[in-house]
């Protein structure tokens, strides 16, 4: 049985989208949707943003095994590159990771709505880089400069982006 991206989210995350979505084709018998069929879950597991096509969106969940499972939204078009995959499902406490997901993509929306020319987040399973460009400069990050110090925890999804936000709010 087929269903919407939007459909499936708000049923496992218990909210709705913060965005709308662009028409996105559901992988057969997966909960896997993108904009393009090329854009399969074997070959999106590593953070990278291939050039074809152009522009794309990808949302779902899906992994092998007890520990490799993971929720994923990818998107890329000409200013902005996001690559989220989130420990959840399997081991993973699904009601706190269901919580940050919502979060960390309502940061995200609301991080589209400031004035930067490009945006690149990369977020995989406790790190990751964020690149931010504004009219004025760029500035760079990775996950642990959103941390308190050595020795911290990697920081949840949500408080990374949270991090970013604050951060491109200044730029």
């Amino acid at each position: 049985m087929s269903t919407s991206a939007a459909d499936w989210f708000e049923r496992t995350f218990g909210a709705p989208l913060p965005f709308p979505l662009p028409e996105l084709v559901q992988t057969p018998n997966t909960t896997h949707w993108a904009t393009h069929p090329a854009l399969t879950p074997h070959a999106l597991m590593v953070p990278a943003f291939p050039d074809d096509p152009p522009a794309y969106t990808v949302l779902g969940h899906w992994g092998h095994g007890i520990g490799s499972q993971a929720f994923y939204f990818i998107r890329r078009d000409p200013q902005h590159r996001c690559f989220l995959r989130v420990g959840f499902g399997g081991p993973y406490d699904p009601e706190e990771r269901r919580k940050e997901i919502v979060e960390a993509l309502t940061l995200y929306r609301d991080l589209l709505e400031l004035p930067l020319r490009a945006t690149e987040i990369v977020y995989s399973i406790g790190t990751g880089h964020a690149s931010l460009t504004s009219d004025r400069e760029t500035i760079e990050f990775d996950t642990w400069k959103a941390t308190t110090g050595i020795g911290a925890p990697a920081p949840t999804v949500d408080s990374f982006l949270r991090y970013v936000l604050a951060r491109g709010r200044s730029v």
